[in-house]
């Protein structure tokens, strides 16, 4: 828990208010994903095919939420080893954020067998990530660097994918041939795999987290980019954040689709094609909020323009608390309701879904939407940032 704000972090320099803005806008395009991630989540079956995970093949909205927030998470990561967090801290979070995954698939099982719980989840994903991230900037210093950094993750997952999948029958994964299926499983056993490895993969499992850190590794490079440009390094105007964000975006677009060609963007083992996209898409609504809040304007736009940004900052300075506290929490309201549970339990499942799967079906998306947007501003509003 802390009490300071995400840009109190940052040096102190000439650049300092630049970097503060470009801190904000990457709060507010979190906090804006964040209430997309929470109406997503809050509809309830029977949900519409964007709204569902691809079975194997493809890309669907609800794909594209956790790696979405991987890559501004990686951007959030850039700003803070350039501001100095010490590698204690870095260790600490990792630990913290692993054993919160843990507790999150224990709810989600109903136990806490450990002989059958699952040890992967996007939380667990994210702790590695944060871990990595702080080992690589041991080594890697500033956007070309991150640059170098995401080439080579790029390279060697996808060549890892390619020669797996010259193995499988017609030259495709598939989920009989899939180096998750054996990876994961000799590693994590598979009983504690995803829905005990009966699907043949883990989309959360070592060998999705290799995607995973290409998509983190350019949100980091796109942070490095960003702090460079504030501080005017190299010559960069600080003024054309944006159209250098974009620039990234397009690129990274172009090598998904060039990676494509050879295999599938899917979700399910993060592809190499996926991976890039997601970054891509990340990157570019990076580049649009700052554009949005680097607008000139009359000072009472300029006030109006914070009123309706506050809420959303407040959400994106409490980004791990909304996105896994969502998630978390309608898990518990649809969790099956029985006689051992306690009645005021079962009265406010029952009343979830009768209110979402009657007249008001989003109903339940706007309360749900609301209590975060609440629970955001209350604590923005009394300095509490709730972090690993």
């Amino acid at each position: 828990m802390s009490g300071d704000s995400p840009g109190s972090d940052l040096e102190v320099g000439p650049a300092t208010a630049a970097t503060a803005g470009h801190a904000a806008a990457l709060e507010l395009v979190l906090g804006l994903f964040l209430c997309v991630g929470v109406a997503m989540d809050s509809v309830l079956a029977p949900r519409p095919e964007q709204l569902l995970h691809a079975a194997w093949f493809g890309v669907t909205a609800q794909d594209l939420v956790f790696p979405i927030f991987v890559v501004l998470s990686g951007v959030g990561l850039a700003f803070a080893h350039r501001a100095g967090v010490g590698w204690s801290t870095t260790v600490r979070h990792s630990v913290v954020l692993l054993a919160c995954g843990l507790v999150f698939n224990a709810v989600a099982a109903g136990t806490l067998d450990p002989t059958t719980l699952r040890w992967t989840g996007e939380l667990q994903v994210y702790a590695v990530l944060v871990l990595a991230v702080g080992l690589l900037h041991k080594v890697a210093h500033g956007p070309r660097a991150w640059v170098v950094v995401t080439g080579l993750a790029m390279l060697a997952q996808g060549a890892f994918l390619l020669v797996w999948q010259s193995t499988c029958p017609d030259d495709a994964l598939s989920p009989g041939c899939n180096p998750s299926r054996v990876v994961d499983q000799a590693l994590l056993g598979r009983v504690h795999m995803y829905i005990g490895g009966a699907l043949g993969h883990d989309p959360e499992g070592v060998v999705a987290m290799l995607g995973a850190l290409v998509t983190a590794s350019a949100g980091v490079a796109a942070g490095h980019l960003v702090l460079a440009v504030s501080r005017g390094e190299g010559h960069l105007d600080g003024r054309r954040a944006p159209a250098y964000l974009l620039g990234s975006a397009g690129t990274l677009a172009v090598a998904a689709v060039a990676a494509s060609q050879a295999m599938p963007a899917m979700k399910r083992l993060w592809t190499t094609p996926f991976a890039l996209g997601a970054a891509a898409l990340g990157i570019a609504l990076l580049a649009v909020g700052i554009a949005v809040l680097q607008v000139p304007v009359a000072a009472r736009l300029e006030q109006l323009r914070e009123a309706l940004a506050w809420p959303f900052v407040a959400m994106g300075r409490n980004a791990l608390l909304v996105y896994f506290g969502s998630q978390l929490l309608m898990l518990v309201l649809l969790t099956r309701r029985d006689e051992h549970q306690h009645p005021l339990a079962n009265v406010v499942g029952d009343w979830v879904e009768v209110f979402a799967l009657g007249h008001n079906r989003t109903g339940l998306v706007a309360v749900m939407l609301g209590l975060w947007l609440l629970v955001a501003a209350v604590l923005r509003s009394q300095r509490i940032y709730l972090r690993a």
